[in-house]
């Protein structure tokens, strides 16, 4: 151990004289350890947030959908199928219809909207759970001559449907008067499907695809296809590409954060003044340090003269008290990281912090920790620590020995 470490060691730990000086530096290191906490707990909720959400929208919509403008249909979807599928990098893709509808129980009418899938679409039915799996399109209600459908669970309650119950859907082909009367077709409910978000749970319905062309009087077409690819961060350069693989217009892609543009501004827009918030805290921590060294200096003025006077040079005090502010840095840094791991890896198990999940789209505050965070944001800290101790160890460092021997 050198010198300097064993001289700021006796400086930080001493509990004679100057136990007020350990005390603050004590208090210090607790400053430093909640701010850098708070800052990597903070972003890891929000990354949480992001994380859980994405993986919800693309499980149970898909990476890309295709449509043609002016929401005509698409006739020849099997041609466009092949092309799409010749892209490098395009895993499967499905079409699919949708459309609005007016769906009436024995109790209850509600709007909503129908999308027509194929059995097929594997990672739809791997989202809508065990049930979709077992029962899905290949039901019974078939055989009786009603098509299946498979409602969210917030939809299916608000109309007060059980599994087996049948349901009538309604569409009106033009502009709804006294003269056009809905096209009415029975349908049996054959299982629901929750996926915590509410935009699909409260109003969507699915029924097979060749159900929704009779329904709609689409005939052979669809709406549009369904695009999943191997990675879904791809999504808008393979959106591109197949585009012009299309030949462009009159198809359109949309990926899956252009369809949810808005939500994913809104948690840019929160990431921002949470960090600024909780990095204020590990900011004002970190120059206490500066006031902690600065008390250290003026109570330790008579060593520092008898140092100096024992021969030790400029650079020695500025090193000692440097290590110093370092040992609190370091010291409040790593017990900032261990709290904050403990506590998410402790939310992450355990589920401790519930929220609503008709306003979040999940039940749990989600924490997603990223090794990135806690390197980043630990040597940040440990590199302001040393930079706030610069000015006390320069007044350390330039203080002469009579005059420091003189005022004691």
């Amino acid at each position: 151990m050198s010198v300097e470490l064993f001289i700021a060691r006796r400086h930080l730990l001493s509990h004679k004289k100057v136990g007020f000086i350990s005390f603050i530096s004590i208090l210090s290191i607790v400053g430093i350890a909640i701010g850098v906490a708070s800052l990597i707990l903070t972003l890891s909720v929000v990354n949480g947030f992001e994380t859980e959400i994405v993986e919800r929208i693309i499980g149970f919509d898909s990476h890309i959908r295709i449509r043609q403008y002016h929401f005509q249909p698409m006739q020849d979807y099997e041609a466009v199928d092949k092309k799409i599928e010749q892209v490098d990098g395009v895993r499967v893709s499905y079409p699919y219809i949708l459309h609005e509808a007016i769906i009436r129980s024995k109790t209850n009418l509600d709007g909503i909207i129908v999308e027509g899938v194929v059995s097929e679409d594997e990672t739809f039915r791997k989202q809508v759970g065990e049930e979709f799996n077992r029962i899905g399109f290949t039901s019974s209600a078939i055989e009786e001559g009603f098509p299946a459908i498979v409602l969210g669970s917030k939809l299916a309650a608000r109309l007060e449907v059980e599994t087996g119950d049948s349901l009538t859907l309604m569409v009106f082909k033009g502009i709804p008067g006294p003269f056009n009367s809905p096209y009415l077709k029975r349908f049996r409910l054959t299982g629901t499907f929750e996926t915590g978000m509410v935009e699909y749970d409260d109003v969507f319905a699915y029924i097979p695809l060749s159900s929704a062309q009779r329904l709609f009087d689409m005939s052979s077409a669809v709406t549009g296809m369904k695009v999943f690819i191997n990675e879904f961060e791809d999504a808008g350069l393979l959106s591109e590409e197949i585009e012009e693989r299309l030949g462009g217009y009159p198809f359109f892609p949309l990926t899956w954060k252009e369809r949810h543009r808005n939500l994913f501004k809104w948690l840019d827009t929160q990431r921002l003044p949470m960090v600024l918030v909780f990095g204020l805290i590990a900011i004002v921590a970190i120059f206490n340090i500066t006031s902690t060294l600065v008390m250290i200096v003026m109570d330790k003025k008579r060593d520092i003269g008898l140092l100096k006077a024992l021969g030790f040079r400029t650079k020695q005090i500025l090193r000692i008290f440097l290590i110093e502010g370092a040992l609190i840095g370091i010291t409040g840094t790593l017990f900032g990281v261990m709290i904050a791991y403990g506590l998410g890896s402790l939310q992450q198990n355990m589920k401790l912090i519930s929220i609503p999940p008709d306003v979040y789209f999940m039940d749990s505050l989600p924490v997603s920790m990223q090794p990135e965070y806690f390197i980043l944001i630990g040597g940040a800290a440990v590199l302001l620590c040393v930079l706030a101790t610069l000015y006390p160890s320069l007044k350390a460092s330039v203080l002469e020995p009579a005059t420091a021997l003189r005022e004691e």
